[in-house]
C-alpha cells in the first residue's frame, strides 16, 4: 500500500487514519484494529504487517509513527514485544511536544502544539500543564512557551558525555591557531547536530551554535558522519529524506552524495562548497574514539573571499588532524 500525505484507509477489519505531515517530520498514523479474522484467513497481525515495517522508520521523506487504540489485538513480530512493555508513551508525548517549540520557535498554543506533535488537543494540554506545574515550561492566557528550567535537559547532556567534556578545549585552540570558527557534529537521524562549538569573530555563519541542525546530505559534517554508517543504512537514509537545494550548488543525487562519501573514504576528508550557504566553505575530518569507532566530526568553516579549497587543505587540514589525534587519545 503506498501512503500518501492525505491517505485514508478503511476496511471491515481494519480503520487507520494516516494525519497530515507535521512539521516536527512525523507523519501519525492511529490504527482501530478488529480481532476478527477476514474472509481470506488473514489475521489482523498480518494485515498491518506492512505497516508495522514503518514504524520508527524513515519513509517518503518523513518518520512514521503508528498508534495502535487497542494495542492488546494488535500484536505482530517486531512491534509489541516484550521491550515494548517498558515504553512510556506518556514520557514520548512530553518530550515531543518540548520539541515542538524548536520547530516553532515561537510560543504555542494547544492547538498549534497538537498540530505539530500529531497528539491530541487533551492529551497535549495535559502535559503542558504538568510542564508548566513542574516549571519546565509557562502559562501567558492561550499561549505555552518553554521556561529557562528546560535548559537542564541540554546542559545535562553536555556535562555528562566524554565527548563534549573533552572538545571544547581541543575546538578552542584549533580556532585560535586558524582564526576559524570550529565544531564539533553528532549524527541524529537525518541530521547533524552540534554539540561543541569554538566561535572566532570573524565567523560569517554566526547563527550556528550548539544544538543547531544541518542536513545530512549537503553538510560537510553530515557526509563525514554517513562515511562511517553502512552502505544500506546511508542509502536508506537518503532515499527517504527531502533533498531540496539549498543554493545552486548543492549536490542533492543521492549518487552525488555517494560519490562524495567514496571521497571521504579514500582522502580522510569531506569538502563542502557553498553547499549550505553562499559565500561558505567547509573542512571536516572524521573523529574516532581510542577502538577507532567514528563517534563524531570536527569542521572549520571560512569565508570564500578568504579560502580556496586547494588553501583549506593546505592550512586547515593538518590543523584538523592534530585535533583528531588529540579526541584519539582522550575517547
Amino acid at each position: 500500500m503506498k501512503l500518501g500525505v492525505r491517505h485514508f484507509k478503511r476496511c471491515q477489519h481494519a480503520k487507520t487514519r494516516l494525519k497530515p505531515c507535521t512539521p516536527s517530520g512525523y507523519l501519525h498514523i492511529r490504527a482501530q484494529v478488529c480481532a476478527r479474522p477476514s474472509p481470506d484467513g488473514m489475521n489482523h497481525q498480518a494485515l498491518f504487517k506492512h505497516m508495522v515495517e514503518f514504524k520508527n522508520e524513515i519513509y517518503l521523506g518523513q518518520q512514521i509513527r503508528i498508534y495502535c487504540a487497542n494495542s492488546e489485538l494488535f500484536n505482530p513480530s517486531g512491534f509489541m514485544e516484550n521491550t515494548e512493555k517498558e515504553y512510556v508513551m506518556g514520557l514520548e508525548k512530553g518530550l515531543s511536544i518540548m520539541e515542538a517549540f524548536g520547530q516553532s520557535k515561537s510560543s504555542l498554543t494547544l492547538t498549534e502544539a497538537a498540530e505539530i506533535t500529531g497528539h491530541s488537543k487533551a492529551s497535549v494540554r495535559r502535559c503542558l500543564l504538568t510542564l508548566c506545574k513542574l516549571g519546565y515550561a509557562t502559562q501567558a492566557g492561550r499561549q505555552f512557551s518553554l521556561a529557562s528550567r528546560a535548559l537542564r535537559l541540554g546542559y545535562a547532556y553536555v556535562t555528562s558525555v566524554q565527548l563534549t567534556k573533552v572538545a571544547q578545549p581541543i575546538l578552542d585552540l584549533t580556532s585560535e591557531h586558524t582564526h576559524e570558527s570550529a565544531s564539533i557534529a553528532v549524527l541524529d537521524s537525518q541530521d547533524v547536530v552540534f554539540v561543541a562549538r569554538s566561535t572566532h569573530r570573524r565567523s560569517l555563519s554566526s547563527g550556528v551554535g550548539v544544538g543547531a541542525r544541518l542536513p545530512v546530505y549537503c553538510s560537510a559534517t553530515g557526509r563525514v558522519l554517513l562515511s562511517g554508517q553502512p552502505k544500506a543504512q546511508v542509502q536508506f537514509i537518503l532515499n527517504r529524506m527531502s533533498r531540496p537545494p539549498l543554493t545552486p550548488y548543492t549536490q542533492t543525487s543521492v549518487s552525488d552524495v555517494f560519490g562524495e562519501i567514496e571521497r571521504i573514504h579514500t582522502q580522510g576528508y569531506a569538502l563542502c562548497d557553498e553547499e549550505l550557504e553562499i559565500g561558505l566553505r567547509s573542512i571536516a575530518v572524521p573523529i574516532r574514539n581510542a577502538q577507532g569507532v567514528l563517534v563524531a566530526a570536527m569542521s572549520l568553516s571560512v569565508s570564500i573571499h578568504r579560502m580556496t579549497l586547494e588553501q583549506m587543505t593546505l592550512k586547515l587540514l593538518p590543523e584538523l588532524e592534530i585535533a583528531q589525534h588529540s579526541f584519539a587519545t582522550l575517547l
